[in-house]
This record gives C-alpha cells, sequence and structure tokens, in this order.
C-alpha cells in the first residue's frame, strides 16, 4: 500500500512539474533532434523535418512527419515579404505535405483558430531556409505531439486514475520503482529517448494528492479534444478530422506564356509565261490550176534539189506543175515574257502572354486549373455512385450512292477549204479565206485586180480546220454520294447516386 501511494506521488509530482516547465523549455530550448534546419532533400530523424525543393513552377516546401504529429503548421516568407501560413491539421507517422510556391503568386496567409493548450501535448517547430532562382525563401513548421497524459485534478479531492481511453495510445509500461526523475526536463521533447511513463492503470485505492505538487493553475478540460492519435487511417491522410474546416477555393487569374503558331505573309517572284505562235512557209505542190498535188514540207526542212525531185516525179499527165509557198503556224509554245508578285502564306512559332484561371485552396495551398465540385462541407451521406449502360435513339447522317447518268463530249476538228491567190511560181499573193464564203465572180474579180503582164494570178484552194468544237458523242453513268437522316439505336454509359438519384455521363 505504501508503495502504491509513493508511486503514485512521484507521477503527480513529475506531471505537474512537466507542465509547468513546458513552456519554458518550448521558449529557450530546441531539441537538438527534433528541431531540424534544412535545405537538402535528406531523410531526417526527428519528428517533422522541412526541406525547400527546385521545380519548374518555382519551388515546393516538403514537410515530412516522421512521427504522428497533430496541429502542423507551416509558416514561410519569400524575400521578406509577408509571411504565409498554411495549415496540415494532423499528421501520421511517413505522411507527406507539399507547398507550392510559385514567384510573384502566393496564397493568402490563412489565419488559424487557437485551442485551449493541453498539458499532454508538446509544441515544437523545424526551421528550413534556402534560395532558389535568386528568392530566398524562410520559414518554420510547427506542431504539436503528446507525450504522457496528465490527468486534470482538484487540489482538494482526490482522484482515482482510470483506465486510459483510446485517444491515448498505450506505451509499455516501466518498473514503478524507478520514479521519473524532474531534474531532466529536456526528455520530455526528446524523441530518441522518450520518458517512459510510470503504471498507473492498476492502483489499489485512491490516493490524495501531494501538497508539494500542487500544480501552479488547475488544468481545464478542452471543450474539442484532439484526434487520437493512430485512430485515422494511414490510406486516408487528406480527410481533415474537423470536417467544418476544409479551407475555401479563391479564383485568380495568372498569366503565363505560351508558343503559338501565327501566320504571316511573304512575297515571292514567279515567271510569267505567254503562249505564242511561230509562223513558217510551208510548200505544197500544185498543177497549173492551183489544184494540190502533194504537201511537200516546211521549206526550211528541204533543198532545191528535193524540190526538183519531186517536180520531175509528178506524172505527165499533169499539166505545169508548180510549188507555192503557204505561211501557217509551224509550232505554239509559251514563252516568259516577265515575273510577277506573289504573296505567300507561312506560319512562324511565337510566344505570347495568355491569361488563366486557378483555384487556390485558403487551407492547403493546393491549386486546381478547373473550379472544384467537392462542397467544402462534405455530407455525411453522399450516396454510392453505380454505372449503368443504357439506349436511346439518336439520327445521324448516313452516307448512300445513287447512280445518275452525264453526257460525255468529245473535241473534233471541221476541215474546210481555204482560198489564196498566187502567181505563176506558187508565190502568195494575197490571202483570201474560205472558199465557200466567195462566189465565182468575187475570186475572178480578185485576179483581174491582181494580175499585170509579167504577173499570172491564180487561185489555189486546200484544206485545213477551220473549227475545233466538242461533239456530244454519248452518256455515261456516274455514282454519286448522297447523305440522309437515319435513325439508329446506341447505348451509353451513366452514373446515378443511389441516394439522391442524381445522373452523370460522366464518371464521378
Amino acid at each position: 500500500m505504501e508503495k502504491s501511494k509513493k508511486a503514485v506521488s512521484y507521477l503527480l509530482a513529475a506531471a505537474a512539474l512537466t507542465t509547468v516547465t513546458t513552456a519554458s523549455v518550448n521558449q529557450n530550448v530546441k531539441a537538438e533532434n527534433d528541431v531540424k534546419v534544412t535545405t537538402e532533400p535528406k531523410q531526417e530523424t526527428g519528428k517533422v523535418s522541412a526541406v525547400v525543393l527546385e521545380n519548374e513552377q518555382g519551388a515546393v516546401i516538403r514537410v515530412t512527419a516522421h512521427e504522428d504529429v497533430q496541429k502542423v503548421k507551416t509558416t514561410y516568407t519569400v524575400d521578406g515579404t509577408q509571411a504565409k501560413t498554411v495549415n496540415f491539421g494532423n499528421l501520421t507517422k511517413g505522411q507527406v505535405k507539399d507547398i507550392q510556391v510559385s514567384f510573384g503568386t502566393q496564397a493568402p496567409a490563412v489565419k488559424t483558430v487557437k485551442t485551449l493548450p493541453n498539458t499532454a501535448v508538446v509544441s515544437d517547430r523545424v526551421e528550413f531556409a534556402k534560395t532558389v532562382k535568386s528568392h530566398a525563401i524562410k520559414g518554420s513548421v510547427s506542431f504539436e505531439y503528446e507525450t504522457k497524459k496528465v490527468l486534470a485534478i482538484e487540489p482538494d479531492t482526490p482522484v482515482v486514475p482510470t483506465k486510459p481511453t483510446d485517444s491515448v495510445k498505450p506505451v509499455k509500461p516501466v518498473d514503478t520503482t524507478k520514479p521519473v526523475t524532474p531534474t531532466q526536463p529536456v526528455d520530455t521533447v526528446k524523441p530518441t529517448e522518450p520518458t517512459k511513463p510510470v503504471d498507473v492503470t492498476k492502483p489499489s485505492e485512491p490516493v490524495k494528492p501531494v501538497g508539494t505538487t500542487k500544480p501552479t493553475e488547475p488544468t481545464k478540460p478542452v471543450d474539442k479534444p484532439t484526434t487520437p492519435v493512430g485512430t485515422q487511417p494511414k490510406d486516408e491522410p487528406t480527410i481533415p478530422s474537423n470536417p467544418t474546416d476544409n479551407g475555401t477555393w479563391k479564383e485568380e487569374t495568372r498569366t503565363r506564356t505560351v508558343t503559338v503558331d501565327e501566320e504571316y505573309t511573304e512575297n515571292t517572284t514567279e515567271d510569267v509565261y505567254e503562249t505564242k505562235q511561230l509562223f513558217d512557209d510551208f510548200i505544197d505542190l500544185v498543177d497549173g490550176q492551183g489544184t494540190l498535188i502533194k504537201h511537200l514540207g516546211w521549206y526550211s526542212d528541204l533543198t532545191q534539189s528535193q524540190i526538183d525531185d519531186e517536180l520531175l516525179a509528178v506524172p505527165s499527165t499533169v499539166k505545169d506543175p508548180k510549188t507555192i509557198f503557204v505561211r501557217k503556224v509551224r509550232e505554239t509554245k509559251k514563252v516568259k515574257v516577265g515575273t510577277k508578285t506573289v504573296p505567300v502564306t507561312k506560319v512562324r512559332k511565337v510566344q505570347k502572354q495568355e491569361t488563366y484561371t486557378v483555384w487556390v485552396n485558403s487551407k492547403t495551398g493546393e491549386v486546381r486549373t478547373s473550379e472544384p465540385t467537392v462542397p467544402s462541407t462534405p455530407k455525411e451521406d453522399n450516396g454510392n455512385w453505380k454505372e449503368e449502360t443504357r439506349t436511346r435513339t439518336v439520327t445521324v447522317d448516313e452516307e448512300y450512292t445513287e447512280n445518275t447518268t452525264e453526257d460525255v463530249f468529245e473535241t473534233k476538228q471541221l476541215f474546210d477549204y481555204w482560198l489564196d491567190i498566187v502567181d505563176q511560181n506558187g508565190k502568195l499573193l494575197k490571202v483570201v479565206g474560205w472558199s465557200d464564203d466567195y462566189t465565182a465572180s468575187q475570186i475572178d474579180d480578185m485576179l483581174l485586180a491582181l494580175g499585170d503582164r509579167n504577173t499570172q494570178p491564180q487561185s489555189h484552194e486546200y484544206r485545213k480546220v477551220r473549227e475545233t468544237k466538242k461533239v456530244k458523242v454519248g452518256t455515261k453513268v456516274v455514282p454519286v454520294t448522297k447523305v440522309r437522316k437515319v435513325q439508329k439505336q446506341e447505348t451509353y454509359t451513366v452514373w446515378v447516386n443511389s441516394k439522391t438519384g442524381e445522373v452523370r455521363t460522366e464518371r464521378p
């Protein structure tokens, strides 16, 4: 009995001393193993570590919990500007939180709500500092963690210690014969060698508080106890313990540089061609009456001996064979006549500034490019979303082929007789025209007008193309593709909420 009383007395004395000295330890002593100032991305051995990392958007402040901690709050400044604060709430062991720092557009500071102190909780913080892209980032991460549960007792009322609730994670008990030494208060915040609590879960009888360990101020119970460590599932670390404090989403307009395609006009020169006709003399072999006997060819392609041979080869029945010259088109070809300026449209890559809208969470600093649809205050029962396959009738365009007939044309040449007046040597004296356009008397008048003592004019006719035109030669069947409206059944997927009956076409 006496041993039990002494053990409880030692426990109460140590608890009171721990409560009184915690504030002074937090102000004057930074525990070497818990307070880590780091600027390199490496694993720390304390309860919480903070590191500043550089990324494309700027920098990231990464906070890692190496043990279960509560009320984690990060406060930082960039180049000495107004301090920004981000609350993470409770973090479990191994949980990591990132804060994106974009230089020039920082999330506004978040005002936190102060709660009553808990005598079983120790407050601490870790500092960090680093320069990223010529910007100095400084700050600290404050947090709390539980040590031993201190019972709130009245000075004049004996308290029967009860079995600790599930909100305090039990630790391994030690021998009751070894009381806590109050001369080493730093051990209460030293994670490498935590103080082992005295087993007070099985007292033999109620013990009156010792007068020498009377606390300076009775401990007041907290209205809303801190979320017990270990009760929150580790696979859902982002669900806050208090559903009414999810932070608000604030819309912001930002600018960024993007690369786009820009069309521009550039002038270039092109050659200009025209179709021209090249004339030459053509030789025909005719009789004395001007009737064509034979086309000999282009004058420049024949020698005089070849021409004489052709005249000798004419049968003797033909009277007065001779050659005549006819000037006509020998070649049609394109000839460059100059140049012209032609504008050409080209595409080049340019950079320009564009504005875009983001939504920033005032509590966590999270940034989203689309407006969040999740309400800030989650409902107790939102129902389950069930996938369903449904059918509906839709009107679509359907292509079909229909045959039609088209006329077929061919380009044909129509020949007629052309009339020229030549002398006795076949030399052209006058170009008359198409033979059927003149009467015999008109032709005789032209012969008399050109005749003299030395010249014996005569008419010369030969066939040539009078007209080229398209002539219908038949029809052909041509398939034509047309479009018509048809109705058909199609299946689609929806998600139905089992509670509200809401239907969505996209997976929630």
